[in-house]
């Protein structure tokens, strides 16, 4: 029963949450946008938005497995380590002046995400659970409202 319980919920927080992001225009980017600035966004945009998609589709994949036989740790643990590579790429990239503050705060969000899902790995089925997931949801929910200030579109979808 809880584990029937365990995949539900798990479905519910990809898809529920997934919901949030799915915007197909790309939101108007806040500070300054002149000069070599506009450029140094863009150029943050564009190779963020790839990395995001490339995560997304990672993510799909792991995601494809709810409500099937993988177990809600092996789930979490997958989604943990592609949290982790999209955060290491995206930790080598430079925000503009005007987008520093809202950058540094979208990587420290995937950073705690990526603490919530290794917890989910390590809750497991237990009494704990419940909080790990809404924690994940909740810092998940949080970092996509930074990363819609940033004008991001593909860093604003979840799967």
């Amino acid at each position: 029963m809880h584990k029937w319980f365990a995949i539900v919920a798990i479905g519910v927080l990809v898809v529920g949450v997934s919901a949030c992001g799915g915007a197909s225009k790309t939101a108007p980017r806040r500070g300054s946008t002149s000069g070599s600035n506009t450029s140094a966004a863009s150029a943050l945009t564009t190779s963020a938005e790839a990395i995001c998609a490339k995560r997304n589709n990672a993510i799909a994949a792991v995601s494809s497995g709810v409500g099937s036989e993988k177990s809600i740790k092996h789930i979490a643990r997958e989604r943990a380590a592609v949290e982790q590579s999209a955060l290491e790429e995206l930790s080598r990239l430079t925000a503009p002046a005007s987008l520093e503050p809202n950058w540094r705060t979208f990587i420290a969000y995937r950073r705690t995400l990526i603490q919530d899902w290794t917890r989910l790995v390590k809750e497991g089925l237990s009494d704990g659970y419940g909080t790990a997931l809404t924690a994940a949801a909740q810092t998940q929910s949080n970092m996509l409202a930074v990363a819609k200030r940033i004008g991001f579109v593909a860093c604003t979808q979840t799967n």
